[in-house]
Order: structure tokens, then sequence, then C-alpha cells
């Protein structure tokens, strides 16, 4: 009898920590795998801090990021340090060589693409360069590439151009792209804003967490065509500089207009002379 319930404790402790190495296998192997990326991330609790919005239509939202600049802080047309002979090499603690040199995205960079991801935006890259091979090579360099769903790097015509083709190849609205750059012009600024795509030019400390959340605070304010009425001004943020002066200019007709027949309506009867006494 001794010998049986002896033989029974030895049974369930052997079951007992098999079943605990098992669970804490598992729990271990589900701590360290690697997170998968899914393209479009619904709301859910993580570790990132919560300094981004979620998008409000995930996966029909798009962020366009003009990479010179904004990711990191170069052009590549133009610095000396991407001049040919050009030689690029990325090593696996991150750190890239042009040449001799070392060089660098900015410092929050790599977790505000992996934030917007995890909160439903579809994230493109483009460039304005002649330098399509090396603009790519220092992307992959870095990593980067794999954040963004969409792509467009060529020398031209114009940065509206380069939008244009994103917005066919992704057909995601005019209206629900945020476009984040470095340099521009007037022209380009008034012809995204006629297409309703949303701009914000990029200081010198490049892409931020900071930064973004503010875009997207503008962006998420923003009044669609559809929301607008035939008779109602367009918004501050969605217009043209020509676009408000026009609108100011109707609106000041219009006060005229009113005022002009009010006048004609309630006419100001003359005042009587009284008689000196």
């Amino acid at each position: 009898m001794l010998f049986s319930f002896k033989s029974v404790s030895v049974v369930v402790l052997v079951t007992f920590e098999y079943l605990l190495c098992t669970v804490r296998t598992e729990t271990f192997s589900k701590m360290t795998a690697p997170p998968k990326h899914k393209g479009v991330f619904f709301k859910k609790q993580t570790g990132l801090n919560k300094t981004i919005p979620y998008s409000e239509n995930p996966g029909k939202e798009m962020i366009v990021f003009d990479v010179d600049g904004t990711l990191w802080p170069y052009q590549i047309d133009s610095d000396p340090i991407f001049q040919d002979p050009f030689i690029i090499k990325g090593l696996d603690n991150g750190t890239v060589f042009v040449g001799n040199q070392t060089i660098h995205i900015f410092p929050e960079v790599e977790e505000t693409l992996l934030e917007l991801i995890e909160k439903g935006y579809v994230l493109a890259a483009v460039s304005m360069t002649n330098s399509t091979h090396k603009t790519m090579a220092v992307l992959n360099a870095f990593d980067l590439t794999k954040h963004f769903k969409h792509m467009e790097m060529a020398p031209g015509p114009d940065k509206l151009s380069l939008v244009t083709e994103l917005q066919e190849k992704s057909n995601i609205d005019y209206d629900c792209i945020l476009f984040l750059m470095y340099t521009y012009t007037r022209s380009e600024i008034h012809g995204l804003l006629d297409l309703d795509v949303s701009t914000l030019p990029v200081g010198v400390d490049g892409v931020s967490r900071g930064l973004v959340a503010n875009a997207l605070f503008i962006f998420s304010t923003r009044k669609r065509p559809g929301d607008i009425g035939d008779d109602g001004p367009l918004p501050p943020t969605t217009e043209s500089q020509i676009q408000r002066k026009d609108r100011l200019r109707q609106k000041k007709e219009e006060q005229k207009k009113i005022k002009k027949h009010n006048k004609s309506k309630n006419p100001k009867r003359k005042k009587e002379s009284q008689p000196f006494i």
C-alpha cells in the first residue's frame, strides 16, 4: 500500500512538472515571438505609447512621407556624401555607412512608423529624385521598406504627380491622404489642397511621434467635399490661398448686398426741423 502511494505521488509530481514546463514554454514563446506585420491593425492594447490616434477608417487612410528631410536629414540628389562612387553598407546593429561616413535616420522614425501601422494607417514613401536606386538603397539599408505598402520614386515632373500615382495604385480617396514633406513649392501646396489632400510641412527635426500626432489631429478635423454644402465656405485646412481670397470676396459682396437691401427696405426718415424758440 505504501509502495503504491509513493508510485502515485511520483507520477503526479512528474505529470505536474511536465505540465508546468509546457505552460512556461508556451508563455515564453508567445512573449519572445516577433510581432507579425499584418499591414493593418485594429484597436488593441500594446506596450506602445498612445500618442498617435487610431485611424477612423483603418486601411482607407494613407500617410505619405517625402523621404528626404522627413525620414533622414539628407537630400540624396544634392548632398556630397551620396555622390558617385556610391557604396552603402548596413550592419545588423542598425548602423549604416555610405563610403566611410555613418548616416542616420531621425530618432523616432522607426517607432512612429510601427505605431502608425498598428493604428490602421496605410503608409507610402515618395521621392522626386534623379537617384532612385540610391534612395531605395538607403531605405533598404535602414530596413524601412517593409513599412511602406506603396512607393513612388521618380525625377518628376512634380510631387503632385507622385501623389496622383499613389492614389491610382492604392484606390484611396484624395481626402483620405495626408502628405508630410520637407521641401515644397507654392504651386505644389495649392495643387494638393485643390485635390483635397491634407499636407503638412515637416521641420528640420524630421518625423517624430509628436509631429505626426499633431498632423493627424488636423487631419481628423478636416471636412470632406461631401460634407460641405454648395453655399457653404471651404474649411481653412483644405482650401488654397486663392480659394480663401475668393470666398472672402464673395462673403464681403453678399454682406454689401444684404446691407443695401435692408437700407432700401427701411429708409431713414429725415428729421423734421424744429422751430427755434
